[in-house]
């Protein structure tokens, strides 16, 4: 949002449905910040003056989720990437509250979980800070697991699935194949928390029952659990087993 722009921003120009962010850098251009802009735009001849500011590119939301991964690269603290039909971001607020009081801790701000929102809440976390919550959204097959693998969050956690933005989707079984696209893309050795058992147990089909057990499989690197390595190997493809699966 330009209303936002600071001293040292980066102002990248994105065009939406109702407004394009080209719009505003002539508006903003003498404030002390850069521009990423589209290689096809022009300055008017009496603001050239300001040619240093601009980062021309082909494709500035491609620069913004490419600016993403390499600063995911370089963050040490750890993530947790927050999915469900509902509860996002309540569960994020409610995480952030307590943890913030036991170390650096940061959240992405609003609802920003799309391909816009969670590369931006990326590039402005602080690389010195603890504990760092996300939320990823969709309404269809494959935005989860293109937001996971730029996020690579240690720890998911997919709330509940329920008939949220279904209409793309069409069932609830579709909804739960979206939403577990997070489990192939939490990093290794790390964890999937999950509120309704039957979202990894292929063996009860859609039932999508609740359970209020706690049951935590380490799958892995321990002999006698092939179970466990099953159930995530027959519902999510190319999901790696090295993370532990906690039913709540």
């Amino acid at each position: 949002d330009s209303r936002d722009i600071k001293k040292n921003s980066i102002f990248i120009c994105l065009k939406g449905k109702k407004t394009n962010g080209h719009n505003f850098v002539k508006k903003n251009i003498k404030k002390n910040c850069k521009f990423i802009i589209n290689k096809k735009f022009k300055l008017e001849k009496k603001l050239q003056i300001y040619e240093k500011k601009l980062i021309r590119t082909n494709s500035p939301l491609k620069t913004l989720i490419h600016l993403a991964r390499l600063k995911r690269k370089n963050l040490k603290g750890i993530l947790l990437g927050i999915t469900g039909s509902c509860g996002k971001t309540t569960i994020k607020e409610m995480l952030h509250f307590f943890l913030s009081s036991y170390s650096t801790s940061y959240k992405s701000p609003k609802s920003y979980n799309n391909k816009i929102g969670l590369p931006l809440s990326i590039l402005n976390q602080p690389t010195n800070s603890s504990y760092n919550f996300y939320e990823l959204g969709m309404n269809r097959l494959g935005e989860i697991d293109f937001l996971s693998k730029i996020l690579k969050p240690y720890i998911g956690i997919i709330t509940n699935i329920a008939p949220a933005h279904i209409g793309p989707l069409k069932s609830l079984k579709n909804i739960f194949k979206a939403k577990s696209e997070i489990i192939k893309n939490i990093d290794k050795f790390g964890y999937i928390i999950n509120r309704l058992v039957s979202f990894v147990d292929p063996s009860k089909g859609d039932k999508f029952q609740s359970s209020s057990a706690l049951d935590a499989i380490k799958l892995g690197g321990v002999k006698g659990q092939g179970m466990g390595e099953g159930i995530l190997k027959d519902s999510v493809p190319e999901a790696h087993t090295d993370l532990s699966l906690i039913h709540i």
